[in-house]
């Protein structure tokens, strides 16, 4: 089918010149470009996930005597906002009349894959951490995942006229489109064929040995719990209570959860508004001024939200955890696969999240208390 409307074809160019820049990247070998490697994969994964997501969506309107699955606006901003959702969502088919049916374009393994290089992408970017043994292999099955879903999204391949600039750039990938039946001096793009020559291109030259990579994700759990219990024990040793230690791994694992509440947040407000008010007129109030009621009143409902939300919450670690977490770890040698592994990995690395960030306050914590108590010292 001949076209001259180049969107879909820029679109994919766009898509796997992106790949094709973050498998230089990571080919270099160099820490710095390995971590940007896994920054593009991972956009280019978001990108895939956000427009199948919304094809899935797309699919269930229309009449409504095709019966099949459809979002609320709601639905579909909870989707949308989570990774994990629209990973999810990428591995079911969406059931509908054949025009509108949405296969599936990630397993899985592929999925998995995904979640784990989504999450370790967050700890590069967003708080510089990461593991340089496990970085690279980590990113080169990612880019394989990503490169499989792009596949899948154009598995029901079709063809579109395509002019000599952009043959060229398809060329630079290894591609070259055949001729049209009609018009052999021009040239056909058939994305269903072209996505995984190109791909295969890219991302064929990366392996993963299996072994290995149940070795390090296994190392990566074992040190990072063996840090928090370390830092843990010197905390005691330093004289932190244990009650202490406690507390700071409930609040922390408190706010992160509760934290954006929005009823609590909506009290805070009001009772600040409140305090705010009575401060700026500089006058002294009657215990009875209304006023000074309603603000007392706000403040009971802000503190009874708070103890409300405190008596439901259970934190998922405690801080005596560290060695349970570092053994599910070691287990991680055992995995039968990468699916399992991955899998594995995922869920014990958001229990190992949080023991870390629990354990970095306890740290903070005890040295704010250290340097309160000099300077009451120097101030007797």
């Amino acid at each position: 089918m001949a076209a001259t409307n180049y969107d879909e074809i820029d679109r994919f160019l766009v898509f796997v010149e992106q790949l094709q820049v973050a498998c230089l990247l990571l080919e270099d070998g160099a820490l710095g470009k390995v971590r940007a490697a896994l920054v593009g994969v991972d956009n280019l994964a978001n990108l895939l996930l956000h427009a199948h997501a919304k094809a899935v969506f797309r699919s269930g309107e229309g009449s409504r005597w095709d019966r099949r699955k459809r979002y609320s606006s709601k639905e579909r901003r909870k989707i949308l906002s989570s990774f994990d959702r629209m990973a999810t969502l990428a591995t079911k088919e969406a059931a509908g009349p054949s025009w509108r049916r949405i296969e599936p374009i990630l397993n899985d393994t592929d999925a998995a894959v995904m979640r784990v290089g989504h999450t370790y992408r967050n700890g590069v970017y967003h708080e510089d951490r990461h593991n340089s043994s496990l970085l690279a292999p980590l990113t080169a099955l990612y880019a394989q995942a990503v490169g499989r879903a792009f596949c899948c999204s154009h598995r029901h391949g079709w063809s579109i006229g395509i002019d000599a600039a952009r043959t060229e750039r398809l060329a630079a990938f290894g591609y070259e489109p055949e001729p049209d039946d009609f018009m052999p001096s021009a040239r056909m793009l058939d994305f269903g064929v072209a996505a995984p020559a190109i791909v295969e291109n890219l991302t064929g030259q990366f392996t993963v040995d299996a072994k290995a990579l149940r070795e390090w994700l296994a190392a990566d759990i074992v040190q990072r719990t063996a840090w928090c219990a370390g830092m843990l024990v010197q905390l005691l040793d330093d004289g932190m209570e244990a009650e202490r230690v406690e507390w700071a791994f409930f609040w922390t694992q408190f706010w992160a959860e509760h934290g954006a509440d929005e009823i609590w947040l909506g009290l805070e407000d009001e009772r600040d508004d409140l305090g705010d008010a009575l401060h700026e007129e500089q006058s002294d109030f009657d215990e009875l001024d209304p006023r000074v009621v309603a603000y007392r009143e706000a403040d009971a409902a802000y503190i009874a939200r708070a103890h409300e939300l405190q008596r439901g919450f259970k934190p998922a670690v405690q801080w005596g955890d560290a060695p349970r977490l570092g053994k599910l770890g070691k287990r991680l040698e055992q995995a039968k696969d990468i699916a399992s592994l991955l899998s594995r990995y995922g869920e014990i690395d958001k229990q190992v999240e949080l023991l870390e960030n629990a354990t970095i306050e306890a740290v903070r914590g005890w040295d704010q208390a250290i340097d309160d108590a000099i300077d009451r010292a120097r101030e007797a």
